[in-house]
């Protein structure tokens, strides 16, 4: 399954600022790579998402909102760096995250009529769910 990176950015950020920020957090990330401060785990996912890289920025709130989302990603095992803009006094302005396609991930499967549930939200860690879940109800940034 191809890997996406979801950029989560402030509500505040629009147009071609949201796009900024997010490259700050994706830019961030890479990094980490570099650094060598990553799991194996998550530098497997960083190279297989580098190998088709998909971004997409979601509208993440405000900075309360952005917070919380962060906490819930720091409880799941995945992949994400966050960016704090100097120039809006340290307020979170970018979450990247990269994961799975979030909307085939949630996916409700139907054979013969019956509900088979979402076979590939369900392998998941729960928490892992949870971010999943979060990011599939979010709206596209502006």
């Amino acid at each position: 399954m191809d890997l996406i990176a979801y950029s989560v950015v402030n509500m505040y950020m629009k147009g071609i600022q949201a796009g900024i920020q997010a490259a700050h957090s994706q830019t961030a990330l890479c990094m980490n790579a570099v650094n060598g401060v990553l799991m194996d785990e998550h530098l497997e996912q960083l190279l297989k998402w580098s190998s088709h890289p998909t971004m997409i920025l979601k509208n993440g709130g405000g900075h309360i909102q952005m917070m919380e989302f962060m906490q819930l990603l720091i409880d799941s095992n995945i992949l994400f760096h966050s960016f704090y803009e100097p120039g809006l006094l340290g307020a979170l302005t970018s979450l990247t995250v990269i994961t799975p396609d979030v909307d085939k991930v949630c996916e409700r499967i139907y054979h013969n009529g019956c509900d088979m549930g979402r076979p590939e939200l369900d392998i998941l860690h729960e928490s892992d769910q949870v971010v999943i879940q979060h990011i599939h109800r979010l709206r596209s940034a502006n």
